[in-house]
């Protein structure tokens, strides 16, 4: 797993290499971490589970202490995330898979030893939680033990807090895997090639109008072909999630995530209502495309299709991590420092292949190696795709400076950052393009990325909601439901422009969004975040520092309060239109390029 790819510019390693952690999945530190984890909370719950510690908050504040120490000592289960990270690239070694399952219900067996403290601290009484956020001794506390007191109103007692832990696997985790392991096997027949089906998804927005069409045409009979399990697996975690959502009083599907996310009600329906409202401006963008590519109406595998012939040019890898180290040298040449050491030490596994997980992400982990999974075809996509993958590894790394209470951060204020630098890399890409056909192409990609992470995202988010309501109001779903009502929400995404084939619905299959329940609103909230950075940034480059600092925080604030700090109000309704306004004058610049140029035709 250390493949090495070596050139004259660059050395570095194409797969993950985790050598320095273990010496495999059978190395014997497994265990003995695994055990180390589980005496390190068998100890914390002798030592409190009388629940004395709640008798002053000087005991409090004690106890506290001997919780912080225990969780940055033992409180991130190193083997889990090794294990999760080869399957993910090998979701075909069953044997491994098992082993994982077994260790991950120890892990949570021992986690529900200790799940008394921050339950007993949470129902503390009103009046001791107002003196305890008063107290300064508390102040290193302070914001931890504030979301602590607002997640006890939709606490349970201990008892069914560990039932609802012990079931998590069986209820929801195995589901997810079990229709990812399903569809990550799931091959396409193309030019005498099998393609793995996250490469042939990619691909298919790389060819010319003939090929495209041929690849999606085998796709989707694909996807449908693995419906039933797609069915089944939904309806399961919506219905469990609707039974826990019951149990603890949220009143929306959507409620739980937005507050796990630290964000208020308010701000997130208004996100929703305000994109939702202003459509039209992802309509206009894709009349254009369609004008562009000389099309009268866009079938699904036109959405994203090239509109010049340099888009369907590979390149290579080297070129795709040259030139993203070079664009976050000149935001920062520590920044570009990272996204070098990340690919020469084994933080990056670039290319797709049978059985890996599709996509692409960024895992970080308390004292473990910050890595980026990704999939490269050769597009300039995959510069865009490292780019956002590497603002979440900066920011991980950075936030690695707080304690390990605030060591995290919230999805919310992930996605800034990560759109932040994708931003940044494109921009640099169109200024220093070639000629106009790669600036044309370039810009492209600039609309689609900020169409896609706010207006496709919502259109996500509204799916998702409407399915949830459907399992909620009639008891489940069918599959061929399930695909309708993703078309719906496509077409209300592209606009009348659309004229999908029948069975287009059925892409929902491949969205990996739908089974985390409505993060994707975060993706719009952090592109037009990030925008409104980014333009600071460009008045003024000092304004790095500001980034830097929110890059910093970790989870030691509410993500709106990070964002005061730079000078943005996310709560503030005329800030989300605003964001919605300068995207509508970038598609308004968009039309003008494409009226004045050669359209590119059906080729």
């Amino acid at each position: 797993m250390t493949k090495a790819k070596k050139t004259n510019k660059l050395a570095f390693k194409t797969e993950w290499d985790f050598s320095s952690m273990y010496n495999g999945d059978k190395d014997p530190r497994i265990e003995s971490e695994i055990k180390e984890m589980e005496e390190a909370r068998l100890a914390f719950a002798k030592k409190y589970s009388n629940k004395k510690f709640l008798a002053s908050t000087k005991t409090i504040l004690s106890a506290l202490k001997d919780w912080e120490k225990m969780l940055t000592e033992s409180g991130f289960a190193k083997p889990i995330w090794y294990l999760s990270k080869l399957n993910d690239i090998d979701s075909s070694n069953q044997e491994r898979k098992s082993r994982t399952n077994l260790l991950t219900q120890r892990v949570t067996k021992a986690e529900n030893e200790i799940i008394f403290f921050e339950l007993s601290l949470s129902k503390l009484d009103p009046k001791m939680q107002k003196e305890i956020l008063n107290d300064k001794s508390f102040a290193p506390y302070k914001y931890y033990l504030k979301k602590t007191f607002e997640a006890g109103k939709h606490l349970l007692s201990e008892s069914e807090e560990k039932i609802l832990s012990l079931k998590q696997q069986v209820t929801y985790t195995m589901w997810v895997d079990a229709q990812k392991k399903l569809l990550n096997a799931q091959t396409v027949k193309f030019q005498k090639k099998d393609l793995p089906i996250a490469e042939a998804m990619m691909l298919r927005h790389q060819l010319g109008y003939k090929e495209r069409h041929e690849l999606h045409n085998k796709i989707i009979p694909t996807l449908k072909a693995i419906s039933h399990m797609a069915e089944a697996e939904l309806n399961a975690v919506y219905t469990d999630k609707k039974i826990e959502d019951e149990l603890r009083g949220y009143k929306t599907p959507y409620e739980a995530t937005v507050i796990g996310y630290e964000n208020d009600l308010d701000t997130v329906e208004n996100l929703v209502k305000v994109i939702g409202d202003n459509m039209k401006v992802s309509h206009r963008f894709f009349k254009a495309r369609a004008k562009l590519l000389g099309l009268e109406k866009l079938g699904s595998a036109d959405l994203y299709a090239p509109v010049a012939k340099s888009t369907q040019k590979k390149i290579s890898l080297e070129e795709i991590v040259s030139k993203t180290i070079e664009s976050f040298n000149k935001i920062k040449p520590e920044f570009g420092n990272y996204v070098k050491s990340f690919a020469e030490n084994g933080q990056i596994d670039f290319l797709p292949k049978k059985g890996k997980k599709g996509g692409a992400y960024c895992s970080p982990g308390h004292n473990v190696p910050t890595c980026v999974l990704m999939n490269i075809t050769g597009s300039i996509d995959d510069i865009c795709t490292l780019a956002h993958e590497m603002g979440h590894s900066i920011h991980s790394e950075l936030a690695k400076g707080q304690p390990y209470l605030y060591e995290d951060y919230t999805i919310s204020v992930a996605e800034v950052a990560s759109t932040f630098f994708e931003q940044l890399v494109i921009d640099d890409l169109i200024d220093n393009a070639k000629n106009d056909e790669e600036r044309l192409r370039l810009l492209d990609e600039k609309m689609k990325g900020d169409i896609g992470t706010i207006f496709r995202q919502i259109s996500y988010f509204n799916y998702e909601l409407a399915l949830h309501n459907k399992v909620r109001k009639d008891g489940g779903a069918s599959k061929e439901e399930m695909a309708e009502m993703f078309l719906k929400e496509t077409k209300n995404f592209v606009g009348p422009v659309l004229s999908p084939n029948v069975d287009d619905g059925y892409t929902f299959i491949y969205i990996p969004h739908l089974r985390y329940f409505f993060y994707v609103y975060t993706y719009a909230l952090g592109q037009i975040v990030s925008r409104a950075l980014c333009a600071k940034y460009k008045e003024d480059n000092s304004f790095i520092e500001k980034v830097e600092e929110f890059l910093k925080s970790g989870q030691s604030m509410s993500p709106r309060d990070i964002f005061l700090k730079t000078g943005i109000d996310i709560a503030d309704p005329k800030f989300i239109q605003a964001g919605i306004d300068a995207v509508a004058e970038d598609v308004k610049k968009y039309e003008g390029i494409v009226n004045k140029i050669k359209r590119v035709g059906r080729k």
